[in-house]
């Protein structure tokens, strides 16, 4: 529907808060505890995924369970194709998931996440060292995966300094978290 401008002879789209009022206007009409489903039936052809949680129902229209559908086959393929990965080899989830959340996904290295992540590799190192009373050095970082709330399972690499002869890399994984007010490290290993 549009909306005419006869003072200005333009013709506008309808508002955004068209769906709003309707909406808010089905609402205040009942009390919420006399809402039932069949309320909400001018949303069931509407485009756009659209969908209420009332006390003893669940209100999904055509476009909301299609793109619930769409998730979980998505999903599922997602689920079937990581299912012997470790977090270290994390694939990326779906775009269409982007609500669904989950475990981590991989992190891109960019200059910016390389100076993140460098401090955090070193941190793991020298914990790793101490430990194992070693001497290796942090080299480069090979490849990253992350999941929200700070944790990091970075693959980096790492040369032995007290073998001057050896000029070989050994590959490291480390699983750390960058809160505040310190970063904790989970686990540091050499990669088998």
């Amino acid at each position: 529907m549009e909306f005419h401008t006869d003072s200005l002879g333009v013709t506008r789209p309808p508002s955004k808060r068209s769906d709003f009022c309707k909406w808010y206007c089905a609402l205040n009409s009942k009390q919420l505890k006399a809402l039932k489903m069949s309320d909400f039936s001018m949303y069931d052809d509407d485009p756009k995924p659209f969908m209420f949680m009332g006390r003893d129902f669940v209100y999904k229209n055509k476009a909301q369970i299609k793109l619930d559908e769409e998730i979980k086959v998505a999903m599922d393929d997602y689920r079937e194709r990581s299912r012997n990965l470790s977090n270290f080899d994390a694939i990326s989830r779906p775009k269409i998931s982007d609500r669904c959340g989950g475990g981590p996904g991989p992190l891109p290295i960019t200059e910016d996440v390389r100076l993140r992540l460098t401090p955090l590799c070193k941190f793991a190192l020298d914990k790793y060292n101490a430990d194992k009373d070693t001497h290796f050095v942090f080299a480069n970082i090979v490849k990253s995966t992350w999941c929200p709330g700070a944790m990091y399972y970075i693959t980096f690499l790492a040369q032995d300094s007290s073998n001057n002869n050896n000029t070989s890399l050994t590959t490291f994984q480390a699983q750390v978290s960058n809160l505040r007010p310190a970063p904790k490290l989970y686990s540091c290993a050499i990669k088998t």
